[in-house]
């Protein structure tokens, strides 16, 4: 289908050149051979245009040595498009986009949020084939709606244990909590939620940021372990909640206060727990909070980083080819080892990677290894972070125009970067022998991709259509 047309991106020339240089630099001599593998991922792409979960799947093979040997095929699972409002009455409440998609963390359920005209959070089971090769999505129970956990919904945590999930309701300014069932992954029927409501505006009064700072406006919910964090853009304040994994209650512990007008969105952690970072949307760039251990305590930054170059800044209404060098940050990803972090602009159209020093404590700037984007909003890391996956998404109703004169036109595609983890200058393109931090092995068109969410699949029989190079 014209939808998903397949345009995989492999560079000869560039493995060439990184062996070349890793000849130079003894390394090759160093390295035993390494038969390529096959190893595939399972990515649920949530459509912000279209209001469909989309499986494609990745499979990927390389010598286990660096980004630049790693090679990629993305594929549409067969038979596997579920568009919200084809279960009719189930999901009566359910709307026309959907925006972020998080899984279970032990059932094959997927939880994705909806929105326009009405908002609600739907869960869906995931059923594979015994090959692996097709997939199937059901409905899971019923529908968390609006009336009961805030409108404006934009993202959603799961607890460790699969009893609770954690609603950020950006319209409403609420962060809500409704109960699991452990046993199936459904909501818990008639179960009402908890609700936690934000008071109260910025302190910011410099336009363009003031227009979406006069009330509160939480954007995300970060985890780490049991502590969840309340990232609220409207009031420029980081909220610590514990919550009650039998009763769904929300207990507010601490508020941080973080840069004025700069429009916290999203947040991520280092792996030890002592360090959290930051993304503001407005603001462009990443903060670090020490964090401690014993209360969960954030507390003021430390350090602050750009992610675009000088130059670009937030405007009222943000390009989407960054016109007026507009632009705003989208999301924020930190690798397994947590030696590396990934954020995303809008506008800038771009990746920005910065490398992790002094125990967290510090980032390098890493430049912008991948530009080769529109309006890239959601980003995602394979399990053991050998793969970055990026939604890069022009469709209108995110805060751009389109980029095309007419709705066929908009564009839309997941791409996938094998990470470099032997010779990482952060920035090259390739062209002076160096390889890239960031290498495109693979691009797919979905219509209007938001959010992605990844899944190792175990191994089974590749696909015919894949062949190594």
């Amino acid at each position: 289908e014209s939808h998903h047309t397949l345009d995989t991106h492999i560079s000869m020339r560039m493995q060439t050149r990184v062996a070349m240089v890793a000849a130079l630099l003894g390394v090759a001599s160093s390295l035993p051979a390494i038969p390529p593998q096959l190893t595939q991922y399972r990515i649920i792409v949530a459509s912000c245009g279209t209001a469909q979960l989309q499986p494609i799947l990745l499979s990927v093979t390389g010598d286990g040595r660096d980004g630049a040997h790693v090679q990629g095929f993305l594929s549409v699972v067969p038979g596997t498009t579920s568009t919200l409002a084809d279960f009719g009455d189930a999901v009566s409440t359910v709307g026309t986009a959907s925006k972020w998609v998080v899984r279970h963390p032990t059932r094959d359920i997927v939880y994705t949020v909806n929105s326009a005209p009405e908002d609600g959070v739907s869960a869906f089971a995931v059923a594979a084939s015994p090959t692996g090769q097709s997939l199937a999505l059901t409905l899971a129970g019923t529908n968390v709606t609006n009336s009961s956990a805030g409108f404006g919904i934009v993202h959603l945590q799961p607890s460790p244990s699969g009893k609770t999930l954690v609603i950020a309701g950006y319209g409403s300014g609420t962060v809500a909590a409704v109960r699991i069932d452990p046993a199936t992954g459904h909501f818990v029927a008639q179960s009402t939620p908890f609700v936690a409501q934000h008071t109260g505006s910025s302190q910011c009064t410099t336009a363009p940021a003031a227009g979406r700072q006069t009330a509160p406006h939480p954007h995300s919910v970060a985890r780490f372990e049991e502590t969840y964090y309340a990232v609220d853009l409207g009031l420029d304040k980081v909220f610590q909640y514990a919550v009650d994994d039998t009763t769904a209650a929300l207990r507010l512990v601490d508020v941080l206060d973080v840069q004025t007008c700069s429009g916290p969105r999203h947040m991520v952690f280092h792996p030890s727990g002592t360090y959290a970072y930051l993304l503001h949307e407005m603001g462009s760039v990443v903060s670090v909070h020490p964090r401690n251990l014993a209360t969960g305590k954030l507390a003021p930054a430390v350090h602050t980083y750009s992610t675009v170059p000088p130059g670009w800044a937030y405007c009222a209404t943000v390009p989407i080819d960054g016109a007026g060098n507009c632009t705003k940050a989208a999301e924020i990803r930190v690798t397994a080892a947590g030696t590396l972090i990934f954020a995303s602009n809008r506008g800038h159209n771009s990746i920005a990677a910065f490398r992790i020093s002094r125990d967290g404590a510090e980032l390098e700037p890493l430049g912008w290894p991948a530009t080769e984007l529109v309006w890239p909003r959601g980003l995602e890391l394979t399990p053991d972070s050998s793969v970055l996956v990026a939604a890069s998404n022009s469709q209108p109703g995110i805060g751009a125009p389109p980029l095309r004169s007419t709705a066929d036109d908009w564009d839309g595609s997941v791409v996938a970067f094998s990470i470099n983890t032997v010779l990482t200058n952060g920035g090259g393109d390739g062209a002076d022998g160096d390889a890239p931090l960031l290498h495109e092995i693979a691009r797919l068109d979905v219509p209007h991709p938001c959010d992605v969410q990844i899944q190792l699949v175990p191994p089974a029989t590749p696909p015919a259509s894949f062949s190594q190079q």
